[in-house]
């Protein structure tokens, strides 16, 4: 009797903490199954920009031609000119006369020029080194 009797107030507390715990369980369940899909998400978004990159580089590659090898010596020339003995003041002579008489907009022409040339993307990485960002 005395068991029966206990037994009739502990079952509605049993039923009562079990049904917390499936409730903290379905909680803990949904807060997992949301930062699965969160993860998820941004592993996509992160492949999708990464693909977008190796898009951007091979068609970069696709497209490189003769130019390229002519922007480079274009670009080489002078420095190779330097090192040539009495010529290294023509060259000196020659960029400042170019950093004192080109306006901005041929400094910008010129550097979008070797950006489409060589790839943009890695263009804007350089400068942003150079500058220190």
């Amino acid at each position: 009797m005395i068991w029966s009797g206990i037994k009739l107030i502990a079952e509605p507390i049993v039923t009562l903490v079990q049904g917390w715990q499936k409730r903290k369980t379905a909680k803990t369940e949904n807060e997992l199954a949301l930062a699965k899909a969160v993860t998820e998400a941004k592993i996509r978004r992160a492949g999708d920009a990464l693909t977008g990159d190796l898009k951007w580089e091979n068609t970069a590659l696709v497209n490189a031609g003769i130019k390229d090898e002519v922007m480079m010596f274009v670009i080489l020339f002078p420095m190779v000119l330097c090192f040539i003995p009495g010529l290294a003041p023509y060259v000196k002579q020659g960029f400042e006369i170019m950093n004192e008489s080109l306006p901005a907009y041929w400094e910008y022409a010129f550097y979008a020029t070797i950006g489409v040339s060589y790839g943009l993307k890695k263009w804007t990485d350089i400068k942003s080194i150079m500058r220190g960002n």
